[in-house]
C-alpha cells in the first residue's frame, strides 16, 4: 500500500512539474510584441518600454505610427546584435530571437531620447524526477520447528538371583568304635595262640562288624534318598 502511495505522488509531481514548464514557455511562444509610436517603445505585456522573456523566445517590433528604427546598443557577452532601419509607417520588424540571457539596451536612432529595454531570463530547465517508488520485499523466514527429545526410559533387566541351595549335611553314620582295657561291651580281637573257642568268638564278631557297617551305610544311603526327594518338591 505504501509503494503505491509514494508511486501515485511521485507520478503527480512529475506531471505538475511538466504541466508549469509547458505552461510557462507557452506564454512567450509567440514571443512578445513592442509597439513602436508615439517616440515610444511600448511593450505589449507590461505596458512599459521594458520587456521581459525567456531565453530562446522572440521580439516583434511593430509600427503604429511615425519613422523610426530598432537599434541595439548594448548585449550580453555572445549574444547578437540587431538593426531594423529606419521604417515608416505601417511596418514590422521581427520576431527575432534572444538565444542568450541578460540585459539588451536598443533606441531609435532617429529619436535618441526613444530608448527601450529587453531582459532575457534564463530558460527553466525542469528535469523531471523519476517517481521513487522503493518496494519492500517481504521476506518470511520459516520457523524450524523445535523438538526436545525425551529420552526413553529404559526398565532395568529383572535380575534373578538365585541362592544357592546349601547342601544339607549328609548323614553320616558314626564309625564304631573300639575301646581297649576290657571296658564294658567292648568287644577284645583274637590273641594268637587262643583255642578254636577264641577263634569262632573272633568270627562272631567281626561278623556282627561287618552287619552294623551294613546297616550304617544302608542308613545314611536311605536319608540322602530322602534329602534329595526334598530338593525335588
Amino acid at each position: 500500500m505504501k509503494m503505491l502511495m509514494r508511486s501515485a505522488i511521485g507520478g503527480l509531481a512529475l506531471v505538475a512539474i511538466m504541466m508549469g514548464a509547458h505552461t510557462r514557455h507557452d506564454a512567450h511562444a509567440a514571443g512578445a510584441t513592442v509597439t513602436v509610436a508615439n517616440f515610444a517603445f511600448t511593450d505589449g505585456a507590461s505596458g512599459t518600454s521594458t520587456t521581459t522573456i525567456n531565453a530562446g523566445d522572440t521580439v516583434t517590433w511593430t509600427w503604429s505610427s511615425g519613422t523610426h528604427s530598432t537599434t541595439s546598443t548594448s548585449v550580453p557577452a555572445g549574444a547578437a546584435t540587431w538593426d531594423s532601419g529606419v521604417l515608416t509607417t505601417p511596418n514590422s520588424f521581427g520576431p527575432t530571437t534572444f538565444a542568450v540571457a541578460g540585459t539588451y539596451t536598443y533606441q531609435c536612432v532617429v529619436h535618441s531620447g526613444m530608448t527601450g529595454t529587453i531582459v532575457v531570463q534564463a530558460a527553466v530547465t525542469s528535469t523531471p524526477m523519476p517517481p521513487t517508488s522503493t518496494a519492500v520485499a517481504a521476506t518470511s523466514t520459516p520457523m524450524a520447528p523445535t523438538s526436545t527429545p525425551v529420552a526413553d526410559a529404559t526398565m532395568p533387566a529383572a535380575t534373578s538371583t538365585t541362592a544357592a541351595a546349601s547342601p544339607s549335611p549328609a548323614l553320616i553314620a558314626p564309625a564304631p568304635t573300639t575301646t581297649s582295657g576290657g571296658a564294658a561291651g567292648a568287644t577284645a580281637l583274637p590273641r594268637s595262640g587262643d583255642g578254636a573257642s577264641g577263634g569262632g568268638s573272633g568270627r562272631a564278631d567281626w561278623l556282627t562288624i561287618a552287619l552294623a557297617a551294613a546297616a550304617a551305610t544302608a542308613f545314611a544311603g536311605a536319608g540322602a534318598v530322602r534329602v534329595v526327594r526334598r530338593r525335588r518338591r
